[in-house]
């Protein structure tokens, strides 16, 4: 039998769970991935206070009656490593992993994270969501990004 879980992160990003008593922390961290949440290495779960270890099962934290309605509500903490997915020119997408300082960073700091992976000129690359043409200056944590999907066109195309 399951009950729900609802979970909320420090940057307003909410997600509710399906567990079961058998359920271990480990397990809930891989959920809330599979959700679109950030890698169960860097997610931290806390409950009253107190951090939730992995490979402890849900029942030994919380009182959890799996044979009634029981919403419980827990805060995730993490270093706020978060996957994007970006689609590059050719329609072939790419997975990032991008660790998001809690106070925000810039469209032009994920431009130099995918300086890295693509070895693209920063000033050539152009970030849009839905056709909106992302700011340099915009902070990653304050954009509504759909899915995690980031478009990705190139001008200049010469290197």
């Amino acid at each position: 039998m399951s009950n729900k879980l609802k979970i909320l992160d420090f940057i307003g990003n909410r997600y509710e769970l399906d567990i079961d008593e058998n359920d271990s922390v480990k397990n809930i961290k891989i959920k809330i991935r599979d959700l679109g949440g950030p890698h169960p290495v860097s997610q931290k779960i806390l409950y009253r206070g107190v951090e939730l270890m992995n490979d402890e099962k849900i029942e030994q934290y919380i009182n959890v009656d799996f044979n009634k309605t029981n919403i419980k509500h827990m805060m995730l903490d993490q270093d706020i490593l978060t996957r994007f997915k970006v689609r590059l020119e050719n329609g072939k997408i790419i997975d990032v992993d991008y660790n998001i300082k809690k106070e925000g960073n810039s469209i032009l700091d994920f431009k130099v994270r995918l300086l890295r992976i693509l070895h693209v000129i920063v000033s050539n690359m152009v970030l849009s969501i839905n056709g909106k043409i992302l700011d340099n200056n915009e902070k990653v944590t304050y954009i509504d990004i759909p899915n995690n999907l980031i478009e990705l066109q190139i001008k200049n195309k010469v290197m």
